[in-house]
């Protein structure tokens, strides 16, 4: 009997840690997402983000008031209480959270919306600016008014804005879909999921049991995690036109134009101008190097709708083709030709012709090119 009740004690002890955590967790992802927001910009996806993160430890916290500790949950002022336009809502720290959590919504998807269309990102239906905010700010208006005159329950908040956050979340990370980094790591479908599962999580709370609130608990970290992880290493909109304009890296051998390796960055493919391989670039090279009489390799080839940047090393030229124009570009290709040239120079300089070597270099592409 002694050991059981140990056991029971023990278990109830580590249910409540793990409440008890689970807020102060949440809060440190919270904060762990808000130090992007400087570089983000303040009006951000980011911040929006971050409030909805907020929104959530602060619901976590509430329910383990509500479950656990009763008596400071509630508010207990007689000369407030008296007075019946003011709510049971407004005199517990959970229903306040119910509050909390709704409207962190609501400013995740009006900052994602803001982001967008600062960016030039999203198309409206009928000429509308910022339709989605305003189908999710109506739709917490008509709630709160409902929630005041007692005929519908709190849990109508989250469920109402489900929708207008699924819509601008998808809106949002379906412009990276076309990032090869992205869609390997399947960034956006781990977002998404992260989300179901913390959003279906709520309803265990239902039950109205330790249990339940054990679960509920776990769970919401999981999918927690899951949305701030995904997030966190899904670039910025303001990154997002040099990441997309990225189409071609390819490695050539000096004297040979072999081409030592090649990465697609389009996840699309699209089909790039004939005659742009290896052996092309060369000629290209030697040919514009013969006619501006210099004896510097060609940095930048402006070709139509595709920019080609070089970067010209002791034993291999690096070569980036782009849809687009940005001094980023050169940055990035240098800084991988130097990794490329630490790891790889001693070895072409005696090079046997296999290029099976060089497939190791998608390890640093992911790291420079992100």
């Amino acid at each position: 009997m002694l050991i059981q009740t140990v056991v029971i004690e023990f278990v109830d002890d580590l249910l409540l840690a793990t409440r008890i955590l689970c807020p102060l967790i949440l809060f440190y992802l919270a904060y762990k997402c808000g130090k992007r927001v400087k570089e983000a910009g303040s009006v951000s996806a980011m911040s929006g983000f971050t409030i909805y993160m907020i929104g959530i430890a602060f619901f976590q916290f509430g329910t383990l008031l509500y479950s656990n500790y009763t008596l400071l949950d509630s508010f207990f002022i007689p000369d407030i209480q008296q007075f019946p336009v003011i709510m049971s809502d407004f005199l517990s720290i959970y229903n306040i959270s119910n509050y909390v959590y709704s409207s962190g919504m609501v400013c995740f998807v009006v900052f994602t919306e803001i982001n967008l269309t600062r960016l030039k990102q999203v198309k409206y239906p009928f000429h509308l600016k910022y339709f989605i905010s305003i189908i999710s700010i109506s739709i917490q208006s008509a709630l709160v008014v409902l929630r005041l005159l007692d005929i519908i329950r709190k849990g109508l908040f989250f469920i109402g804005q489900t929708i207008p956050m699924l819509v601008i979340s998808w809106l949002y990370l379906s412009k990276f879909n076309r990032l090869i980094t992205v869609r390997r790591k399947k960034l956006v479908w781990i977002f998404f999921t992260g989300m179901v599962i913390g959003g279906l999580s709520n309803f265990l709370q239902g039950f109205d049991d330790n249990w339940a609130y054990f679960l509920n608990a776990v769970i919401v970290l999981v999918g927690a995690f899951m949305q701030a992880w995904s997030w966190g290493l899904i670039p910025s909109l303001a990154e997002l036109n040099w990441l997309l304009g990225l189409k071609r890296l390819i490695i050539i051998k000096n004297g040979s134009a072999i081409p030592l390796f090649e990465q697609d960055f389009n996840v699309a493919k699209e089909p790039l101008p004939a005659g742009l391989t290896g052996a092309a670039f060369g000629s290209v090279t030697q040919l514009l190097k013969e006619a501006i009489e210099s004896n510097e390799h060609v940095n930048v080839i402006d070709h139509g709708d595709i920019t080609i940047y070089f970067s010209t090393q002791e034993t291999f030229t690096a070569i980036l083709i782009t849809s687009s124009k940005y001094a980023e570009y050169s940055y990035r290709l240098n800084k991988f030709a130097f990794e490329f040239g630490l790891r790889y120079g001693n070895i072409l300089k005696d090079w046997n012709g296999n290029t099976d070597i060089f497939d190791d270099s998608t390890k640093f592409i992911t790291e420079i090119f992100k």
